[in-house]
């Protein structure tokens, strides 16, 4: 989770409701001094943890283990310092201190996925869309479980079928909080929801619906030209078809954009191979690939699986 979903709950809601109690007001003080810590000291510096594990510590300790923000921040830095199933202990505490705090569940979320526990994150982040439609990071990760194929699926429901319910879900979620608000709906646009159209094509290329599936990848491209997975999986959905020349093109842009970019590395030699082919046999011959031999005498490569799932899918354990 980054800053800015933290940051939803404490100075905004001060501004909306000046008769807070005192004890509300002290755990959105706190709340201010754990995220100006985490701002002051940078997201990546172990010393900041360190220091977030401190602060949340006293808060608990002066409020005699009362407050669900102490135990919010105090699971942030113990996960952020590797401790996950400290964390999600942590997490869970401050959840039965107060059930409705959706970022709690968010957390908890991230922190089960870190610790493996797919099932628990799965029920968590499904908890923090009904608490906050608006979390897109919630969308994105329950998407990523569904594609990824990491949880069970209700009955009769593809792991693909999942994936794009997930993601239709999130966007008319965002669709609806807009035209309520009276607006775009182009505000409510981060990296989950990219990575929502990035999966949504994923999973209808996998249903064997491509121009479905670049439908959805173009639309994560418009937000985010710079993103060289997804320019990736534009090439092979395109390879797919037999479009050769146009699938060229997208990978070749993945690695203007990324010259080490291993997938549309490995994606350009197989299409080399296919031209290869193309050039070597003749329409009758139907070659079992994996046997054969290049004219040079050469091992021609086995065609291998690289999980586009995974390339295009940023990291859910983000929590800032």
């Amino acid at each position: 989770m980054r800053r800015a979903q933290f940051e939803g709950g404490a100075k905004k809601r001060r501004d909306r409701d000046p008769n807070l109690s005192q004890k509300e007001q002290d755990e959105l003080d706190f709340e201010d001094k754990a995220l100006d810590l985490i701002q002051a000291g940078g997201a990546t510096s172990s010393e900041v943890w360190e220091a977030l594990e401190n602060v949340a510590n006293e808060r608990l300790n002066a409020t005699g283990s009362s407050s669900p923000k102490g135990y919010l921040y105090l699971g942030v830095a113990l996960y952020k310092q590797g401790a996950h199933n400290d964390a999600v202990a942590s997490f869970e505490r401050g959840i039965e201190l107060d059930e409705e705090d959706a970022q709690l569940r968010y957390s908890l979320g991230v922190a089960n996925f870190k610790a493996r526990d797919y099932v628990q994150a799965k029920e968590a982040w499904e908890k923090t869309t009904v608490m906050d439609p608006l979390n897109r990071f919630a969308w994105s990760n329950l998407a990523f479980l569904h594609c990824a194929n990491l949880v069970p699926l209700k009955p009769g429901e593809t792991n693909w079928q999942a994936t794009i319910r997930i993601c239709n879900n999130s966007v008319q979620a965002i669709e609806e909080h807009s035209k309520r608000q009276g607006i775009g709906a182009s505000c409510r646009i981060d990296a989950a929801t990219i990575t929502c159209h990035s999966l949504w094509s994923y999973a209808e290329f996998k249903q064997g619906l491509p121009a479905s599936a670049i439908k959805q990848v173009k639309k994560a491209i418009d937000i985010c030209p710079d993103d060289p997975a997804n320019w990736v999986l534009w090439g092979v959905i395109l390879r797919s078809v037999g479009n050769y020349k146009s699938s060229r093109a997208k990978l070749e842009r993945a690695l203007c954009l990324d010259p080490e970019n291993a997938a549309a590395k490995f994606e350009l030699e197989v299409l080399d191979l296919i031209t290869q082919m193309d050039e070597t046999f003749e329409l009758d011959q139907v070659p079992e690939i994996l046997k054969m031999r290049s004219p040079g005498g050469r091992d021609l490569p086995r065609f291998k699986r690289h999980n586009i799932c995974g390339v295009v899918k940023e990291s859910v354990c983000n929590i800032f």
